[in-house]
């Protein structure tokens, strides 16, 4: 999976507004800070969690990967993230229609979009 760098920054976005999240198997991941010394085969920095164990042996604990790392969600993992957030499907496709994210082929960061605007409708209202 390739990540563009305007979504691994709304992400960094998204991890400072506070959205948590707990490393486990199934999530990619940024690694800010290159603890990681294999190279990726996905691109510079960007993981998948495939076993726990080896990225608890890289950082210590979970807790340290959350601090070390950028969650980077799929498709998936954002619709639950929104769907958690009170975000509708209705919402949601017209945020999609609006953008022309299906046309344009960046679903993926409009959702990031959704996630960190909800971060701010939550701070805000």
């Amino acid at each position: 999976m390739k990540f563009t760098g305007h979504e691994i920054e709304l992400a960094r976005q998204i991890k400072e507004a506070g959205i948590e999240w707990t490393p486990e198997v199934g999530q990619y991941v940024f690694d800010t800070h290159g603890i990681i010394d294999k190279p990726s085969p996905f691109q510079d920095h960007v993981y998948f969690i495939l076993s726990m164990s080896q990225f608890v042996r890289i950082f210590g604990s979970a807790e340290e990967i959350a601090a070390n790392c950028v969650w980077l969600p799929t498709w998936e993992q954002c619709r639950q993230i929104l769907e958690r957030r009170g975000v509708t499907n209705e919402q949601l496709m017209e945020n999609l229609r609006r953008s022309q994210a299906i046309e344009k082929g960046n679903e993926r960061t409009v959702l990031y979009e959704l996630i960190l605007q909800s971060c701010r409708a939550k701070v805000g209202g």
